[in-house]
């Protein structure tokens, strides 16, 4: 039976090996194509980037489920009315080129790629023979036996396989119709804000494309860390926590132990070349809590912006304070002399 998982079309090649195999597949796709005259004229540069983007994204997936423990495949839309339409969401491969090019792929002189085709079923809802559609299955996509032999031959692993650059990094959700219902996602039109608000997760990602960050569990994937922030009800004021991480879907104490020591390392080893030996990030709580009495802060807000617990059965009741008031504390230490020790 199929363990596939929805086709992740944001992955590329991070490294020569893994862009030598798609290189490869590439060449043979041509001559494929250049053998059965299945086109009449070059592709235009602009449709050879698209072309060359969702040849990528699928090997880069079939690479990546082949790598993966819990799933053995990937399933994906063929309509034309999802293929057709334009999102910022939906990525560069899922486009209206995609159906052909898996044609090559799957071409029996190709075996790249096993497609099962997918399928809609439609009920009769009335004595005049209207039908309302009643589910389906999308198409799955399996590694064929020349891509295998490919990952084995180029010794791909999972450090082979990155990001794109191209999946949107906000993410605006509608308002839900129902309770239980899941929020769609909703087109917006940039404006200054929302080009601050991506810059600022260029910048994140790009820090932790390059952090020291490791994990050694067989089952998590420590190149997952793209963020992205979702934003909820159509407003960009409301939600905008991050999403992404490999990290998140740990349980508490498996992130503590794998991943919390290492970052706290990879961060003082950053320190370190700052302000020289001695000093370590668990320093900055001692500082901000000075810092803050410095000020004359109340101790249940100096508690709330460390992270410290306030002891007291009263200090468990209500929300704490605001990012208002919080805030207020902040700008009062940045402006505030510091003193000396």
């Amino acid at each position: 039976m199929n363990k596939a998982r929805a086709f992740n079309p944001f992955l590329c090649a991070r490294t020569d090996k893994l862009m030598a195999l798609i290189t490869e597949v590439q060449v043979q796709m041509s001559g494929y194509e250049f053998f059965h005259q299945t086109r009449k004229r070059a592709r235009r540069p602009a449709d050879q980037v698209t072309y060359d983007r969702t040849v990528e994204a699928i090997l880069c997936d079939l690479c990546a489920v082949e790598l993966e423990p819990n799933n053995d495949s990937i399933h994906l839309p063929l309509s034309k009315k999802t293929l057709g339409a334009k999102s910022r969401y939906k990525g560069t491969a899922l486009g209206k080129t995609l159906p052909a090019i898996l044609d090559v792929m799957s071409a029996p002189e190709m075996s790249f790629v096993v497609v099962e085709k997918g399928h809609s079923t439609f009920r009769i809802v009335d004595d005049d023979l209207n039908v309302a559609f009643a589910g389906g299955r999308q198409t799955i996509l399996k590694a064929g036996p020349k891509l295998l032999s490919r990952i084995e031959r180029f010794g791909i692993t999972r450090d082979d396989l990155g990001p794109a650059s191209e999946e949107e990094v906000l993410v605006l959700r509608a308002p839900k119709r129902h309770s239980n219902s899941a929020a769609k996602y909703q087109e917006y039109v940039d404006d200054e804000a929302t080009l601050a608000l991506r810059q600022q997760m260029t910048d994140i990602n790009a820090w932790l494309s390059t952090a020291d960050i490791t994990c050694s569990l067989p089952q998590v994937d420590p190149a997952q860390r793209r963020l992205r922030r979702i934003f909820n009800n159509s407003d960009f004021a409301q939600g905008g926590r991050l999403y992404g991480g490999f990290w998140q879907a740990m349980p508490s104490d498996e992130r503590q132990e794998h991943i919390l020591n290492s970052a706290s390392a990879a961060l003082n080893k950053w320190l370190k070349t700052k302000i020289g030996q001695g000093y370590t990030i668990h320093s900055f709580r001692h500082s901000m809590r000075d810092r803050l009495r410095a000020v004359e802060c109340p101790s249940d807000v100096i508690d709330q912006i460390g992270g410290w617990l306030t002891v007291g059965v009263g200090a468990s009741y209500g929300l704490g304070h605001n990012h208002q008031a919080l805030t207020r504390w902040i700008v009062a230490i940045v402006e505030a002399p510091i003193r000396e020790v």
